[in-house]
This record gives structure tokens, sequence and C-alpha cells, in this order.
């Protein structure tokens, strides 16, 4: 398995009222995360893999593994997108 990880330096963030507000630096965009993303941005930041995140939504929001894999892809491919990943 691949390790994801948030690149160093990549973006600046702050948690408000648990959603996140990010600066992808290289791209000079602001993203808002709610708290889904928020948790997946938390375990990306120290480094995780596909099958790490998907275990996290399959435990906090009881979902199906096949839905709770494919939002974890099209978010770690949307973190990929602006740059904000190793």
């Amino acid at each position: 398995m691949s390790m994801i990880k948030v690149r160093d330096g990549a973006a600046v963030w702050r948690e408000i009222d648990g959603e996140t507000i990010l600066l992808a630096l290289k791209a000079s965009v602001y993203l808002g995360l709610n708290h889904t993303g928020t948790m997946l941005w938390e375990a990306m930041v120290g480094g995780t893999t596909s099958e790490d995140l998907t275990d996290l939504l399959v435990a906090q929001f009881a979902i199906d593994r096949k839905d709770a894999a494919s939002d974890v892809a099209a978010f770690v491919d949307g973190c990929r997108a602006h740059g904000l990943l190793e």
C-alpha cells in the first residue's frame, strides 16, 4: 500500500468548529473541508494509506466499505490535483 501524506509546506490551514479552511500555497486556492474532509486531512498530515482512511470512514459513519473507498479516492484525487500530497 502506498503512503498518502500531505507535502510539507503545501498548505496552511485552520480548523474552526470541526471544519477546516486551508490555503493551497502553490495554487493560491482556498479550500473548505467539512467534518469528514477534516478527519481525512488530519490523518493525511501524519501519513496514512487509502485502506486506513477507508477504515476511518466506515468506523465513524457506519457506511458501506465500497462507498467509503470511493469517497476516499475522490478526496485524495482532489488533494493531489491541488499539489497537496507527496
